[in-house]
C-alpha cells in the first residue's frame, strides 16, 4: 500500500539531509558550478590553467611594458641575488596568456565588476609610468575600468602556486615595508629584482600544452627567468612614502625615527595630507591613518619620479622608496572570503643580457 504523506515536522529532517548533500556537492566540486564571467571564452574545465600562446595584440602590449625604467641600475639592487652574472638589459623570449577558464581569473573579474558597480564605473585614474600603454590595453579590450597591467616578480618555483592557488600568499602587516597587501611594479626592472633563475624543480612544460612552440624553443637554454604580468584593481588609491630625518647606516633601522606621509588624492585640503611620526618608542603599524576611508590600493611614491611628494621633508637624509614606484593591492581581512583584487594574466620568459 502507498505510504502515508509525511507531515511538515517529519519532512524537515529529510529536507535538511538533502540540503546538506547538495552543499557537499557544491563544496566538493563547487568550481564546476560557478557560472563563467562574460569575458571568459570557455569555462568547461576548472583545473590549474594551462598557459596558451599570447595573441599578437597581447604580445605588443606586453612588449611595450617590458621596457626598463632605470637600465643603469639593473644588476646592482639589494634584491638581486649576489654572485650573479653582470647584466644591463633584459631580452624577452616568450609570452603566454593564462587560459580564460582559470577559476582565479574568473573570480577576479567578478570582483572587479562588483567594485566598479559600487563606484558607478567612475574612472579613478592612478598614474603609472606607462599610462599610454595601459590606455591602449583598455582600447584593445584587454583591461576594464580601474584595473592595470602590473609586474610581479617571483621565483619560478612559485609560478604554479600563483596561477592555481585559491589564496595567493600576501605580505602581512608585520612583514611589510609600506603596508599590507600584494606588491606590484609598473617597471619590469623593479620586478626583475625579485625573479630568480629557474631551478631543476621547475619546468614551464608543466603549465603549457605539450606541443607549445615557445616552451620547446627554451629547452636547453640557460639563464631563463620568469615574471608575471597581472591584472590588478587599483580603484580608489592612497599615496604613501616615508623619510628619515637623520639616518646612519651603522644604526639598526628599528632604532631610527621616521615620518610617514599619506595622501588621499580625492579629499580636499587640509584632510588630503596626513603625517605620522614613527619612533622607536611608538612604532607606526603601517595602517593608513584615516579609519573610515575605504581604499583599494596604495601607490608607493618614489623620490626619483615623484619628488614633489617629498616637498614637506626637504632636509631628510633618506627617502623611502628612492628609485621605483610600487603598488600595493588591498587584501582586506574584513572582507568576506578576502575577494581577490588581482590575477595573473601573462607569464613572460626572459634573459638577463650584458651588452
Amino acid at each position: 500500500p502507498p505510504l502515508p504523506p509525511l507531515s511538515a515536522r517529519q519532512a524537515m529532517p529529510l529536507k535538511l539531509i538533502l540540503a546538506g548533500f547538495l552543499w557537499f556537492l557544491a563544496a566538493a566540486g563547487g568550481e564546476r558550478l560557478i557560472r563563467p564571467h562574460p569575458e571568459v571564452e570557455d569555462a568547461s574545465t576548472r583545473r590549474c590553467p594551462v598557459l596558451i600562446p599570447a595573441p599578437e595584440v597581447d604580445k605588443q602590449v606586453v612588449q611595450n611594458l617590458f621596457q626598463p625604467l632605470l637600465p643603469n641600475t639593473m644588476g646592482h639592487g639589494h634584491d638581486v641575488k649576489k654572485g650573479g652574472k653582470p647584466y644591463n638589459t633584459l631580452e624577452l623570449k616568450a609570452v603566454w596568456k593564462v587560459d580564460p577558464s582559470s577559476a582565479l581569473l574568473q573570480e577576479y573579474l567578478r570582483t572587479r565588476d562588483k567594485l566598479n558597480e559600487k563606484y558607478n564605473s567612475t574612472d579613478m585614474h592612478t598614474e603609472t609610468h606607462f599610462d599610454g600603454d595601459q590606455k591602449q590595453a583598455r582600447k584593445d579590450g584587454l583591461l576594464g575600468d580601474n584595473e592595470y597591467l602590473l609586474w610581479k616578480g617571483m621565483a619560478a618555483n612559485h609560478l604554479k602556486d600563483a596561477l592555481c592557488n585559491k589564496r595567493p600568499s600576501v605580505v602581512t602587516w608585520a612583514e611589510s615595508i609600506f603596508g599590507f597587501g600584494h606588491y606590484f611594479a609598473d617597471a619590469i626592472d623593479k620586478s626583475d629584482q625579485y625573479s630568480k633563475q629557474v631551478s631543476e624543480n621547475f619546468s614551464i612544460s608543466d603549465l603549457v600544452d605539450p606541443t607549445d612552440v615557445q616552451a620547446k624553443a627554451l629547452q636547453g637554454q640557460d639563464d631563463i627567468y620568469y615574471v608575471t604580468l597581472a591584472r590588478a584593481y587599483l580603484g580608489r588609491h592612497i599615496e604613501v612614502a616615508y623619510v628619515y630625518e637623520h639616518f646612519n647606516k651603522s644604526t639598526p633601522v628599528n632604532e631610527l625615527s621616521r615620518t610617514w606621509h599619506y595622501r588621499y588624492p580625492d579629499l580636499p585640503d587640509p584632510q588630503r595630507d596626513v603625517f605620522v611620526k614613527d619612533t622607536p618608542e611608538r612604532r607606526h603599524n603601517r595602517i593608513p591613518p584615516l579609519e573610515n576611508y575605504t581604499w583599494d590600493s596604495m601607490k608607493v611614491m618614489s623620490h626619483t619620479f615623484q619628488k614633489d611628494f617629498f616637498n614637506d621633508a626637504p632636509n631628510a637624509e633618506r627617502y623611502m622608496p628612492f628609485r621605483y614606484t610600487e603598488y600595493i593591492v588591498a587584501d582586506l581581512s574584513d572582507e568576506p572570503r578576502r575577494k581577490l583584487r588581482w590575477a595573473v594574466q601573462y607569464v613572460v620568459a626572459y634573459q638577463r643580457i650584458q651588452k
